[in-house]
């Protein structure tokens, strides 16, 4: 992505980025990602946070488009985790009747990107209330997740982390 102001950007490239914007509106959930991505890749880094709205609204979709959509905000949360941290409630995981596995596991780990010191009682809530799952796929992905939780710095959150697997025994 690049790192400029938006008045050093080339005359096409700031036509083809306002064009894009348009695009984020879209009722076609394959136009907004292929807005998006335009976006993230061509435009300053400062533009990033009007992908944000767009991209969780397409989570209530279907569960194909749903999960390409958690790919590319695991993408760009991995890079700023700061931009989806405000939407952390839309990455929670549906009923285990409702949601696909594949799903399940994509959102556990988002919500371990976007983790911050503001939303890690939230996050330790969700992911140890899926250390129980009847899935075995999700119940090891979650004490995963919570160990990513334990060895961030920025969060000084292992003890709580620990507590949280001493109560599983």
């Amino acid at each position: 992505a690049a790192s400029t102001s938006s008045s050093d950007l080339d005359r096409d490239l700031e036509l083809l980025l306002s064009k894009s914007h348009g695009l984020l509106h879209s009722r076609n959930p394959a136009v907004v990602l292929a807005g998006a991505r335009c976006i993230l890749y061509l435009a300053p880094t400062s533009d990033h946070s009007m992908l944000v709205r767009p991209l969780v609204r397409l989570l209530r979709s279907t569960p194909d488009v749903s999960y390409l959509v958690l790919l590319n905000i695991l993408t760009i949360a991995r890079q700023n985790g700061w931009l989806f941290a405000p939407h952390v409630t839309s990455f929670l995981l549906g009923a285990s009747h409702e949601e696909p596995i594949f799903l399940s596991l994509l959102k556990l780990d988002t919500l371990v990107v976007i983790c911050n010191s503001n939303n890690l009682d939230l996050v330790l809530t969700e992911v140890a209330s899926h250390l129980r799952s009847a899935d075995a796929s999700i119940a090891a992905h979650a004490v995963s997740c919570l160990g990513e939780l334990a060895v961030r710095k920025d969060l000084d959150a292992s003890s709580r982390c620990l507590a949280v697997l001493l109560d599983l025994l």
